[in-house]
């Protein structure tokens, strides 16, 4: 039971480190889309062909929907983590007390 509380831990510890890599890792895809968005404005300022400017566009809309895209895959990916590191830590609070009262009698063993 005390090597399940330590893996409990490690996993934790884990799942903690992957909520922060994907936070990192959605902060670093809006700062791209965004620099790509503002790029293809500032494009669009300069061109003076009709259709070129109409590609712009199109790209800036598929950039948009991109940050869309990305922030609902983010908050998906933010549930699914949460949901399980909060069943992970219920668990790992259950062991831990189980392991504890197991410490606790090998301790009055030894008495």
């Amino acid at each position: 039971i005390f090597d399940r509380v330590r893996f409990m831990e490690t996993r934790i510890s884990e799942l903690r480190a992957n909520v922060d890599l994907r936070k990192k890792i959605h902060e670093n895809i809006l700062v791209e889309i965004e620099k790509d968005i503002d790029d293809r404005q500032q494009f669009i300022l300069v061109v003076t062909d009709i259709n070129e400017k109409r590609n712009l566009k199109l790209d800036i809309s598929v950039l948009r929907r991109e940050r869309r895209n990305e922030e609902v895959q983010f908050w998906r990916d933010m549930v699914e983590m949460d949901a399980e590191l909060k069943e992970l830590q219920e668990a790992y609070e259950v062991e831990s007390k189980i392991a504890g009262i197991f410490a606790d009698m090998k301790k009055e063993g030894k008495e």
